[in-house]
């Protein structure tokens, strides 16, 4: 069903449980065994930004990568700034789907011209396209993944969740006002399965 739960605690596995076997869709049961749950104290950070995100969030998605198409993910749920926010089972419950959503919702994204992909297709570089580009391709990301959340019938509640993140933490949710209008929106958005080739 899942890879392995690590360190969790029982309402957190309670909430898993739950949203587990409520996922029948085929793009979850093919990759189900390469996703984990755990907590802040049982990741591994390979990036301090990636450690400074879970402890001041309530969720996040870690990817390991061997490989093309070899990979696995850590979804990380901070249960501790859940319960200081007072965020109730079905608000746990789409933040999961929301990180869920970046493994299995992914968008089809443009290349990032970045110095390097600039030098190989023999094109000036413009560091002002690349961030435009880049902040483009993020909102993407959150959209395709709270769309999943969406699809799953957890929208209201991630938009809860965005606001008491705002009024309990001082990390702000990014492109909230957009992200909440396409999650009222009621057509979702479409994506595919995470691979390494792609946009992630």
């Amino acid at each position: 069903m899942i890879k392995k739960f690590n360190a969790v605690n029982n309402e957190l596995t309670d909430v898993i449980y739950s949203l587990i076997t409520s996922l029948q869709c085929e793009k979850y049961r093919q990759v189900a065994d390469r996703i984990e749950f755990c907590l802040p104290d049982a990741a591994i950070f390979k990036k301090r930004d990636d450690k400074e995100i879970v402890e001041k969030g309530f969720g996040s998605c870690l990817l390991k990568s061997y490989g093309i198409d070899n990979w696995e993910v850590s979804i990380i749920v901070n249960i501790k700034n859940c319960q200081q926010a007072k965020l109730t089972p079905r608000e746990i419950t789409a933040v999961i789907l929301h990180e869920l959503g970046h493994i299995l919702n992914v968008p089809d994204l443009p290349d990032e011209p970045t110095f390097e992909f600039c030098f190989i297709h023999g094109i000036p570089f413009d560091h002002a396209l690349l961030e435009q580009v880049q902040e483009s391709n993020n909102l993407a990301r959150e959209m395709y993944a709270d769309s999943y959340a969406m699809q799953h019938g957890y929208g209201a509640e991630l938009i809860t969740t965005f606001h008491r993140q705002n009024e309990n933490f001082d990390q702000k949710i990014g492109f909230c006002q957009q992200r909440i209008e396409q999650i009222q929106n009621p057509e979702w958005l479409g994506g595919k399965t995470i691979s390494i080739k792609g946009n992630f």
